[in-house]
C-alpha cells in the first residue's frame, strides 16, 4: 500500500536519498533496482535527483508532492492512496501525475483519491463516492451512470410561460436553470415540446457532484 498526503511530511534529520533507501530497505527491495526504478519514475513526474542531497522539507511544496509520490510508487504498491493528488502541483506535473495514474489503473492497480478537483477526477475514476458532513450521499459508477442517464436543463423563465413541468425524476433549482437527471432509455417517453426547450447535457463528475450534495 502506498499514501500521498495532502502536505507530505517527512523524517526531519534524513536526506531526500536516505529517505529513498530506507524505503527500499523496508520493502525488500534490491539495492542495485533502486537506482534505476528511481530514475524513471523521477523523469516520468519531472522530479531533480540532484535534490536526493538535502532534505524533502527544504524542498518546495511541488516537489514535496512530487518526493511523496516516488517514495510510494517505489514499492509498486497494489493499493495507491491518495488525499488531494494534484496539491501543490504545476499544470505540467499535473498531466504527468494524471497520466501516471491512469496507467496504474490500466494496469489493475487500486486506486483511492480524495480530491475536490473533479475536473481531474473525472477524467481518472471508475466510481465516485461524495461525502457530505462525513455521511456519504451518493456511491456510483461513473461510466454506468453515464451511459445510462442524461441531465435535462430548462431555464426557469420557460417553466413560467409553460407551468409544472411534469417529470417525476430528481431535479435541481439553481440559479435561472431547472435540472433533471432522467434515465436515458425515458427520454421517448417525455413530450417533444418539453425536449424541445430542454438542454440535453451529459452528467460530468461536476454536475453529479452539484445534483447530489445539494
Amino acid at each position: 500500500m502506498g499514501y500521498v498526503p495532502e502536505r507530505p511530511v517527512f523524517f526531519p534529520w534524513l536526506k531526500g536519498g536516505e529517505i529513498v533507501m530506507a524505503t527500499a530497505g523496508k520493502y525488500g527491495i534490491p539495492p542495485p533496482e533502486v537506482g534505476g526504478r528511481f530514475e524513471e519514475l523521477s523523469r516520468r513526474l519531472g522530479f531533480d535527483p540532484g535534490l536526493l542531497g538535502r532534505r524533502p522539507q527544504t524542498y518546495s511544496l511541488g516537489n514535496q508532492k512530487k518526493f511523496s509520490y516516488l517514495q510510494s510508487l517505489l514499492i509498486s504498491p497494489e493499493l495507491l492512496v491518495v488525499d488531494e493528488p494534484f496539491s501543490a502541483l504545476d499544470p505540467q506535473s499535473i498531466k504527468a501525475v494524471r497520466e501516471l495514474l491512469m496507467e496504474l489503473r490500466a494496469d489493475g492497480k487500486t486506486l483511492f483519491l480524495s480530491s475536490h478537483l473533479l475536473s481531474e477526477l473525472d477524467r481518472i475514476c471508475d466510481d465516485f463516492i461524495v461525502i457530505r458532513r462525513g455521511r456519504i450521499v451518493a456511491q456510483e459508477n461513473l461510466t454506468k451512470l453515464r451511459d445510462d442517464h442524461v441531465f435535462l436543463r430548462f431555464e426557469r423563465s420557460f417553466q413560467e410561460r409553460w407551468g409544472p413541468i411534469p417529470l417525476v425524476y430528481p431535479r435541481q433549482i439553481r440559479g435561472r436553470f431547472i435540472d433533471w437527471l432522467i434515465p436515458r432509455h425515458r427520454l421517448g417517453t417525455i413530450d417533444r415540446a418539453l425536449l424541445d426547450n430542454a438542454e440535453v447535457r451529459p452528467p460530468d463528475l461536476e454536475r453529479l457532484y452539484f445534483f447530489l450534495a445539494d
